[in-house]
C-alpha cells in the first residue's frame, strides 16, 4: 500500500471543533482524584481489618482466642475471596476493553 493510499486513524470532522479544551483549574483532575478515593478507600478498608474477620468469621463454640494458631477454614481464605471478589470483575472489564475498546469513539 503506497502513502497515498493510506487512511488516517482519524479523520477531521467539519462538524467538530477542533481547538483544544482547556482546563485551567484542573477540575477534571480533581474530579478523577476524588472518585479514585472514593472508590479505593472502602477496598482499602476491607482488605486491612484482618483482626475484625478474623473475629467475625471465629468458631463461636470455643472461647475467642487472638492468636492465629487455629484458624478456620473461612479466616484462613477470606482475603483470597476478597481477592478474588474485587480482581475477577476488573480482569473481565480490562479484557472486554482490550477487545471491544476500539469499536467506541
Amino acid at each position: 500500500m503506497s502513502s497515498d493510499e493510506e487512511t488516517p486513524l482519524q479523520s477531521p470532522r467539519s462538524d467538530v471543533d477542533q481547538q483544544s479544551v482547556s482546563d485551567p483549574k484542573k477540575f477534571v483532575y480533581i474530579v478523577f482524584y476524588f472518585i479514585g478515593v472514593t472508590i479505593l478507600f472502602p477496598y482499602s478498608m476491607l482488605i486491612t481489618i484482618t483482626d475484625f474477620w478474623y473475629y467475625k468469621f471465629r468458631n463461636t463454640s470455643v472461647p475467642y482466642n487472638t492468636s492465629t494458631d487455629h484458624l478456620t477454614e473461612l479466616q484462613k481464605n477470606f482475603p483470597a475471596y476478597l481477592s478474588i471478589a474485587g480482581n475477577a470483575p476488573l480482569t473481565i472489564l480490562v479484557v472486554l476493553c482490550a477487545i471491544f475498546g476500539h469499536r467506541f469513539k
